[in-house]
């Protein structure tokens, strides 16, 4: 590689030179030539020129110059990464491989030496993608024989350590989804300091990479955001299918993580401490030939091989000579994972000698004992004993049953307990105490005694509360995993729960198995059951008379369907009831009342509203708040509780299972509709305390609070809901739920009578506090459809109250069905409740229908209405909101400089308030409006400023809508590569999203851009993607930009009748909506049709009127019936 000048540009360039004797170099030199030249992206290295110089026998490329360093010398110098800037360079990757892919084209040798971190003018990064020299190609015209037959069946070339399992055993079948595995184990290296399947031979890495899953990111480097360490694990997945299947699919997963623009700034890449030395060599191994097969030899450079043989992992162990074990049980079933757990188990008992196994009833705790034990029976001279405390009645039974199973008798005229200890001093042993939590303190005491005093005594205790002496070492076993709400069903095997499920479900029935049909079923079984053991093996139990997905449609009644007895278990163990029963049985009368009024919160609860809602004014058992907190914490000891958070104030959950049982003792209790109540109380306060932050610069802090409650607010109105009239008429209690402490003194609008009922207006006052947070977070159709359900269940609400409620439905819900929920409707109301801040939102939300409809006069009565109720209001926001109304319809009619004027009065007001989210539009609309002056790149630093606003926020929805509209500003600079990045993010949104409008704007932008650059394939299938959503297209303007291109591309096609139709359908719906395009844009097209006339003369007007005269519906079927030929 050279750099060197061309002679023609004088442009710096570099040059990879090639000698031509060596004929399989040239022809990979012509595919990463031909690749990289097919491919359009700021993220491919550009190639320049190609040729053969035959008087030097030497082929060459020429491709710009990149001034930077790769990212396998990065990983060298500073070892691994931080996840945020890893996510970026990820996002780069993605983007280029989607282009890429687009093109045809896979990769086949991603890795960090072939990411390349550009240095560019601003101080910023652009990742560039290298050497496409073995890219494997689709079937194009300039693609030669040669080249695409570089590599022989059952071989192929690639560095090993990043290839797939089907890259390695040679397939030739291989598509994008093998390139996205290799940007995983890069993204794993990276966060990580290592890759996955690194080992010490090249063999060994192919054994491993077909054989072993990734180990899990989050214990090698537990410093990674479990978000991100689940998008690497699904790249990994060894089956393809289970992978993410486009690299845009993939984008959009690790966009979603980002707080802001993935750009990546030099300042990323410098070690803590400053330095710049290298920390490691990478260990990536030189580009090599790799057999096709696991098992057999590979080649190696210098013409020998290396012999590759899969070895088998299955653990060995040993056990001492003379060792015994008094009475292990034998299992009857096999163990089902926890590799995790027994590794942990066996480290703590080689190192400590106390171990206490603690967790819910039926999570495996007894098994996990036994399976330790047996692996660390061999270590002990004198072997493990196990003892079963389960049916011990009481404390002076304990040494009686440790004294039978260890082999020690009594002895005459000395207490057991002595007896005990002194034949256990010299052993060295380990004892298994199993089941101690009803006989805590006893089995405390005993347990510190024998330590003491036997020295060569080590003690696995389970239990599901600790035994709290010094020297205990806790292992907290939580249910099995699950697989996650939104992981993909064929990923379902490798879940632990699931495995459990099917391993059990053979014994039941012999020829059940993991099928697609009843994958989903499973799944859902395993999830209800909250992954726990035993309930699982239960739900796999009644496979003997039921197939899974009849289990799956009544699991729900989870303590009905497994009541089956298991007539050899314990008590305790013999349904799913009896399991919950044993421990709720140990617990006192404030604990038990706790723990049923606890099941009302959905998703967790702060210790705050533990209080406010567990403890009340006239509690029989007079449970004072600082009590409700002291008795939540005894809770967790005895495995009923879940400290899901120990920093801060806390936040604390209950198993879904659990949380279950306690709901139905409360409702047995009588207490249900009023802790409902109380519950519902303390969230509406909470939520109208926050609802005014949302609109200022503290709106970040509480969202994050709104998301951790968002379950308990869907529960307190779904209470409401659910509840029968009759019900309602009984729910009063003696008081509300103490306010949140945030809660600013004199909050209007409550009313003292009545507040401590389940009432739907309460409920109502709730979900219209919401309305912004759903708003914010894109939760529009929950929201709408919650506040519709129960505006229909108040129909005589207090007008105030009515009119913000239908003010927020109409926010929520862009197209209302009924009348009363347009933003008309929502006006009426709105003058009603006489509040002139939600009159004049109101009239906002009116002003922005008309402009759609083309209505300007009705758009600026509403406007100039609006305004004068903002002002009444004196609140910066709403004036804004209103200013940002008066810009829209100034720019709608063209007036640009009058549109200037409220948009930077708007953008003041604004930026006082701190919304990001109003910021962020006020920002987008002015700079919209730079674009049609022709001020593209001001208007470009104007968005991609609301950019980093509205990613900060996770405003999806506005982040989509702005990268549009800078990919046009991008676009009219001439930045192509940069505008189609920008399109592609806002699709891969609009997907995520389900938007429709958003994707077709998407499509209509990339067909645009296509068509400058000539394309006119790409520019059909974009226009045949984004004209096909033309019914859910409001804004018509959008509509009208997809007709304009439509019409250039059939004259560019040379289809100029058509054209002309076309043209004519689109001034039609121009005039219909009174619609102003961008004046560049409008000169372009006009130009075209002025070319049209001139060609075709009286036959183009007839053909023009004709498009003006069809409806709507029939020039979009011609349309459509035109990208179809």
């Amino acid at each position: 590689m050279y750099e060197a000048r061309h002679i023609g540009t004088g442009r710096r360039v570099a040059v990879k030179v090639i000698s031509t004797t060596d004929t399989s170099a040239v022809g990979r030199l012509e595919i990463e030539a031909r690749a990289a030249g097919a491919i359009e992206s700021q993220h491919i290295a550009q190639v320049l020129d190609v040729g053969i110089d035959e008087a030097a026998r030497a082929a060459y490329i020429a491709m710009e110059l990149l001034v930077g360093e790769d990212l396998s010398l990065i990983l060298c110098r500073l070892g691994s990464l931080p996840p945020m800037v890893c996510l970026r360079i990820a996002v780069q990757a993605c983007r280029g491989l989607a282009r890429a892919h687009a093109a045809g084209v896979v990769h086949r040798d991603i890795k960090p030496a072939n990411l390349f971190l550009a240095e560019r003018d601003d101080g910023e990064l652009s990742l560039k993608i290298l050497d496409f020299g073995i890219a494997k190609l689709r079937a194009a015209p300039w693609a030669s024989k040669d080249a695409a037959t570089l590599t022989r069946p059952g071989s192929m070339l690639g560095t090993p350590l990043y290839m797939s399992p089907e890259q390695v055993k040679g397939q030739q079948t291989l598509d994008q989804r093998t390139d996205l595995w290799s940007l995983g184990v890069v993204l794993y290296e990276a966060l990580a300091g290592k890759a996955p399947h690194q080992r010490d031979a090249v063999g060994e890495t192919v054994v491993s990479i077909c054989t072993d899953p990734a180990p899990a990111l989050e214990q090698v480097a537990p410093w990674v955001p479990p978000g991100v360490s689940a998008v690497v694990s699904r790249a990994l997945e060894i089956n393809p299918a289970a992978r993410f299947q486009r690299a845009e699919e993939m984008l959009a997963a690790l966009l979603s993580l980002l707080p802001d623009d993935p750009s990546i700034h030099r300042s990323m890449l410098v070690s803590m401490d400053g330095s710049a030395t290298s920390s490691r060599a990478h260990p990536a191994a030189p580009t090599v030939l790799v057999a096709s097969q696991v098992d057999g030899e590979v080649p190696r450079s210098d013409g020998s091989t290396l012999e590759v043989r899969a070895q088998s992992q299955a653990p060995q162990t040993s056990q001492a000579p003379g060792a015994v074990s008094f009475g292990l049980p034998a299992p009857l079933t096999s163990f089902i994972g926890r590799e995790a757990e027994i590794a942990e188990a066996r480290r703590v008992l080689q190192q400590g000698r106390l171990l206490s196994v603690l967790g819910p009833g039926g999570t495996g705790k007894t098994r996990l004992a036994i399976r330790v034990a047996g692996e660390l029976v061999g270590a002990f001279e004198d072997g493990a004993a196990f003892v079963d405390l389960s049916s011990v009645p009481d404390a002076a039974s304990i040494p009686a049953a440790i004294a039978g199973a260890v082999g020690v008798r009594e002895e005459p005229g000395q207490s057991l307990s002595s007896t005990l200890l002194r034949q256990l001093r010299p052993r060295r042993m380990l004892l298994v105490l199993d089941n101690c939590e009803h006989l805590v303190g006893a089995c405390a005491e005993l347990t510190e005694a024998m330590l003491v005093g036997c020295p060569g005594l080590r003690v696995l205790a389970t239990s599901r509360e600790a035994l709290s002496i010094e020297g205990e070492a806790i292992l907290e076993l939580s249910p099995l995993p699950v697989p996650a709400a939104d992981e993909e069903i064929g990923g379902a095997e490798k879940s632990e729960a699931v495995q459990l499920f099917v391993e059990r479900g053979r014994a039941a029935q012999a020829d059940f198995a993991l099928t697609s049909d009843v994958a989903a079923s499973v799944v859902h079984i395993c999830r209800t059951l909250d992954g726990i053991p035993l309930a699982i093996e239960l739900a796999a139990a009644r496979l003997r008379g039921m197939t899974a997905v009849q289990i799956a449609s009544r699991i729900e009644d989870r303590f009905g369907l497994l009541d089956s007895v298991r007539r050899t278990a314990s008590r305790r163990q013999r349904t799913l009831r009896s399991l919950i029963d044993w421990s709720y049985e140990l617990l006192t009368e404030p604990e038990r009342a706790v723990l049923r009024r606890l099941a009302v919160f959905q998703g967790g609860w702060v210790p705050e509203a533990a209080e406010a809602v567990c403890a009340f004014e006239g509690d029989p058992l007079d449970l004072r708040p600082g009590a409700v907190t002291e008795i939540v914490a005894q809770l967790v000891g005895k495995s009923l509780v879940v400290a899901v958070n120990r920093a801060g104030a806390g936040r604390y959950r209950m198993l879904e299972t659990i949380r279950h049982y306690a709901k139905e003792k409360l409702d047995e209790s009588g207490e249900a509709l009023a802790t409902r109540a109380r519950h519902l109380s303390y969230f509406l306060k909470l939520a109208e305390a926050l609802e005014p932050s949302l609109l200022k610069e503290a709106q970040l802090d509480q969202l994050r609070r709104l998301d951790a409650e968002h379950d308990n607010v869907r529960a307190a109105l779904d209470a409401v809901v659910d509840v029968t009239e009759e019900e309602l008429a009984d729910t009063a209690v003696d008081g509300p739920a103490d306010a949140p402490s945030d809660v600013p003194e004199g909050r209007a609008a409550t009313e003292r009578e009545g507040e401590g009922l389940l009432d739907p207006t309460l409920a109502l006052r709730l979900a219209t506090a919401l309305g912004r947070y759903w708003f914010l977070r894109g939760h529009q159709a929950e929201g709408s459809a919650r506040m519709a359900r129960l505006l229909a269940r108040v129909p005589s609400t207090p007008p105030a109250l009515r009119a913000r409620a239908v003010v927020v439905l109409t926010a929520l819900l862009p197209w209302p069905e009924k009348d009363w929920l347009s933003p008309g409707g929502a006006l009426e109301a709105c003058r009603a409740g006489g509040e002139p801040w939600w009159l004049a939102f109101a009239l906002a939300g009116v002003a922005e229908q008309e402009l759609l409809r083309g209505n300007h006069a009705a758009a600026l009565a509403a406007i100039d209405e609006g305004s004068a109720c903002a002002r009444a209001a004196g609140e910066p926001w709403i004036q804004a909101r209103l200013c940002s109304e008066r810009g829209r319809y100034h720019r709608s009619r063209l007036e640009f400089e009058q549109a200037v004027t409220p948009l930077r009065e708007g953008l003041t007001l604004a930026r006082r308030t701190g919304d990001r989210w109003l910021i962020g539009v006020l920002l987008h609309a002015l700079g919209l409006t730079w674009c049609f002056q022709g001020e593209y790149e001001a208007a470009a630093g104007l968005l991609q400023e609301g950019l980093s606003l509205q990613r900060m926020l996770g405003s999806q929805v506005s982040v989509a809508e702005t990268l549009s509209t800078l990919g046009g500003a991008l676009q009219f600079l001439g930045r192509h590569a940069q505008a189609a990045a920008c399109y592609e993010e806002t699709l891969s949104l609009a997907r995520a999203l389900g938007n429709e409008e958003l994707a077709a704007r998407a499509w209509l932008n990339l067909a645009d851009n296509a068509l400058l650059q000539g394309d006119l394939a790409a520019a059909r299938m974009d226009l045949r993607e984004g004209l096909a959503r033309w019914e859910g297209i409001a804004r018509k303007e959008q509509l009208a930009w997809g007709l304009l291109g439509l019409a250039e591309l059939s004259w560019r096609e040379g289809r100029s009748t058509d054209a002309m139709r076309f043209f004519g359908v689109e001034q039609a719906l121009e005039r219909a909506y009174s619609i102003g395009l961008h004046p560049a844009s409008r000169l372009r097209f006009e130009r075209i049709l002025e070319a049209l006339r001139a060609s075709l003369g009286k036959e183009g007007e007839g053909l023009y009127e004709e498009g003006l005269s069809v409806p709507l519906e029939a020039g979009m079927r011609a349309a459509m019936a035109y990208l179809a030929t």
